[in-house]
């Protein structure tokens, strides 16, 4: 109970407070609006338009840059979240037993995928762009 009513609380919140479109957004200056409009694809749903039309939905399967989009994050998805479910279980079962010795092993995959992360959002930050960080 005390683990469901939060989110229950932030999804209205940000049902009702976060804005749809950069036309409604309260908190942009009108320069800052036309800057994000004009960066937006054409394709992109509008606040003026109201609706969204399958139009879209063929333009976007039509580009070449959505499969290799759609591919990269199943392959983010299987790779990432398997290697965090399963690895805690296959490091138990080569005997591994005890906590800290099982956190030390798991320590091997995260501590550079930590880094890397660092390293992408300092990267952002500072301008800098790694080989491996993608914009």
């Amino acid at each position: 109970m005390l683990e469901g009513i939060p989110p229950i609380l932030l999804s209205m919140v940000a049902f009702f407070g976060l804005p749809d479109y950069p036309q409604t957004a309260r908190m942009l200056s009108q320069k800052e609006r036309d800057f994000i409009l004009h960066r937006l694809a054409s394709t992109a749903p509008s606040g003026t338009q109201g609706h969204w039309d399958f139009k879209t939905l063929k333009v976007y399967f039509s580009d070449p840059t959505a499969y290799t989009f759609i591919i990269y994050w199943r392959c983010h998805g299987i790779g990432g979240f398997g290697i965090t479910y399963s690895l805690p279980t296959v490091i138990y079962q080569l005997g591994f037993t005890t906590t800290s010795l099982s956190q030390l092993m798991n320590m091997v995959t995260f501590a550079p995928t930590s880094l890397l992360d660092v390293a992408n959002f300092s990267s952002h930050h500072t301008l800098l762009v790694f080989s491996f960080s993608i914009p």
